[in-house]
């Protein structure tokens, strides 16, 4: 896997300003672990890491963020990450879960590599694969 780090930074823009920033120290400790719900059958990713130092542009917005709001922070949850495979892995990854998944949704990258990623899991692997448009409402049952 391929990992990319983002910070967000709330102190100027309430909405948030997020930067993808260089991997800070420490990254390589982390402790990835992936749990399935047996309801939603969605699969939902937990990180856990003892600690991590930020250089460079990183760094520049934490130091930034203490400046003007003088908060110190311990990080203890990673908002997210990217984890990006090609798509035969994809495939695979569906594939695996093809049985006992009731629905895949597709949301990554491009809308035109989205659409083309649901076609090709319902044509080869028979799974009920859509991409929501931006502002979609899904319900999960």
């Amino acid at each position: 896997m391929i990992y990319q780090f983002t910070l967000t930074d709330y102190t100027i823009n309430p909405l948030g300003i997020s930067t993808i920033i260089e991997e800070p120290n420490g990254w390589d400790g982390m402790e990835l672990s992936l749990k399935r719900d047996d309801e939603t059958h969605g699969i939902f990713f937990d990180c856990s890491i003892d600690s991590l130092e930020f250089y460079g542009e990183g760094a520049a917005i934490i130091k930034t963020a203490y400046d003007l709001q003088k908060v110190e922070a311990k990080i203890e949850h990673i908002d997210g990450y990217s984890s990006r495979k090609d798509s035969e892995h994809l495939v695979e990854f569906v594939s695996d879960t093809a049985k006992t998944v009731k629905k895949v949704f597709v949301v990554m990258g491009e809308t035109n590599t989205s659409l083309f990623f649901a076609q090709r899991a319902r044509d080869y692997l028979g799974v009920n694969a859509v991409h929501p448009e931006e502002g979609d409402t899904v319900v999960l049952d």
